[in-house]
């Protein structure tokens, strides 16, 4: 995705959104609000990178919350043979496409 500065008109491709802020960190690695920079036309962001964005935050919420993570996780594990890194990805990428498909449906549900 790329995003033009208003103030100065330079072009950076955007490398990291903050979606609480509503902030966009650009090429030039500064972090830029909606009011300083235009996002471009046909910009949207490719579903793939989107699920690896969802799913590297879903998987960071997991791990930060020990009671969700010492029960879910570890029943999982326990019945799947698996380790807790990949049960913890495997239920970040679950949870990644259940969240981009309710987004793709219009949210509603």
């Amino acid at each position: 995705m790329k995003a033009r500065i208003r103030a100065t008109g330079d072009i950076y491709n955007v490398i990291d959104m903050n979606d609480y802020r509503n902030r966009f960190k650009l090429e030039d690695h500064n972090w830029y609000t909606m009011g300083e920079i235009e996002l471009m036309e046909g910009n949207e962001p490719d579903r793939q990178q989107v699920r690896i964005q969802f799913a590297g935050q879903i998987a960071s919420a997991i791990m930060s919350n020990y009671e969700f993570y010492a029960k879910a996780i570890g029943e999982e594990c326990k019945k799947s043979g698996k380790s807790w890194p990949e049960m913890v990805a495997q239920m970040s990428i679950e949870i990644a496409d259940a969240l981009i498909e309710g987004l793709e449906e219009g949210g509603e549900g």
